[in-house]
């Protein structure tokens, strides 16, 4: 104890009175050995606290900032594939949309649909009995709702050989637009023709061109 007293009186750290030392002296054997455990025990802090706690800190903050970024690298996977599939499906409900756009006739278009049909039946040797529009078409048209989509219809009735309604029935829809036969009746004739009534619907998109733009 006394060469660690010499050794302190010599090399004593700046703040350390001589008058401290000497109390030093001058404590038991116990105390002195007390004195000391408690030094190095403050001196284990001070060592710890500046040389070891900083390193577990950022040790600490390296281990939250990894599962910080697991967990972001996880959920930007599955917003990923969300968006995968919500574009997928607008591809599908787009190209759905178009096959239907394509299925509809414009004004332009159902007017030289209807007024072909004349023409048509003469090309399959048919004959043309009547060719009918339904009431409600004749009512001008500032006086009907306003619609995008709506349904025109025609009661056709021919005479001619089983072979050539169909080659009609084939003309009529052999077009890019959907052309509809609702009702199809066919009976004989006092010859060897049939005679045939049908009902043809189409679909007619008003100002397509505008909408299709848009």
């Amino acid at each position: 104890m006394d060469k660690v007293f010499h050794w302190l009186l010599i090399n004593r750290p700046k703040g350390i009175s001589v008058t401290l030392l000497n109390n030093y002296t001058k404590l038991t054997y116990f105390s002195k050995n007390a004195v000391l455990v408690v030094a190095c025990c403050i001196a284990a802090i001070a060592f710890y606290n500046h040389f070891v706690a900083p390193h577990r800190n950022c040790l600490r903050a390296a281990q939250t900032y990894e599962t910080l970024a697991g967990t972001f690298e996880r959920k930007n996977r599955i917003i990923a594939g969300h968006v995968k599939n919500k574009k997928k499906e607008l591809q599908q409900l787009q190209h759905k949309s178009q096959l239907i756009d394509a299925s509809l006739f414009d004004g332009v278009k159902a007017k030289h649909f209807f007024s072909g049909i004349q023409a048509a039946a003469e090309q399959t040797n048919c004959i043309v009995n009547s060719l009918k529009f339904p009431q409600d078409r004749k009512r001008d048209s500032a006086s009907r709702p306003s619609q995008a989509v709506e349904a025109s219809r025609m009661t056709l009735s021919v005479t001619g050989g089983y072979r050539n309604i169909v080659a009609l029935i084939n003309k009529l829809q052999d077009r890019p637009e959907r052309v509809w036969i609702d009702s199809l009746r066919i009976k004989s004739t006092a010859g060897s023709l049939l005679r045939c009534n049908m009902t043809i619907t189409i679909y007619v998109m008003h100002n397509k061109e505008v909408l299709a733009d848009d």
